[in-house]
């Protein structure tokens, strides 16, 4: 096993998320080559954050259900991410193909208006902070997340699945923009 992939092994087993995932992959008998596909990775990775929705009355319990299954798996962590098929996981974010998602509103009633302007955007020079994860990237950040297929990003699978606390109208306003020319 390549460091990469042993470290990665690590950090998914010391993940509650990462424990539901591999969890999931093992009762379902999914195969690394399948979850290799975008649609099912995605989807999988989107239940697997709303089983351990932190906020449920129920994380404790099943926090410790998940990492005990979890932890007699590392084989299946091994396995999957040494398979060439999954590699795309860990690959640079595409700037070429990124969905611009309006949580607020439909494609026939877009509160805002018109779509963003991509040109005033600018690269974060930092990770987001505590408060922008918990909060989700409040109002007035700009937020992408790479189109794998038609209709297919993380984040159209994650408001599909009510991961987090977004609720929101089907369908919703959404453009494929290309954020190459964004400076820092």
């Amino acid at each position: 096993m390549t460091s990469d992939a042993r470290s990665r092994a690590e950090q998914l087993l010391n993940s509650v998320v990462g424990c539901a995932f591999l969890t999931l992959l093992d009762e379902s008998g999914l195969e690394p080559s399948d979850v290799a596909d975008p649609a099912v990775a995605l989807q999988a990775a989107a239940w697997s954050c709303d089983y351990v929705d932190k906020w449920d009355r129920d994380y404790e319990t099943i926090s410790r259900m998940v990492t005990k299954i979890a932890k007699d798996k590392p084989d299946l962590a091994r396995k999957l991410l040494e398979h060439p098929a999954t590699a795309w996981w860990f690959r640079d974010v595409n700037l070429e193909a990124q969905a611009w998602l309006s949580i607020h509103g439909t494609p026939d009633k877009f509160i805002y208006g018109i779509p963003p302007i991509v040109s005033e955007w600018r690269r974060p020079q930092n990770p987001s902070g505590r408060w922008e994860r918990y909060a989700q990237k409040p109002l007035g950040k700009g937020c992408t997340s790479t189109l794998y297929a038609p209709f297919l990003t993380s984040e159209l699978v994650a408001r599909e699945e009510l991961v987090g606390d977004y609720l929101c109208d089907f369908p919703l306003a959404w453009w494929l923009m290309s954020l190459c020319q964004i400076t820092g």
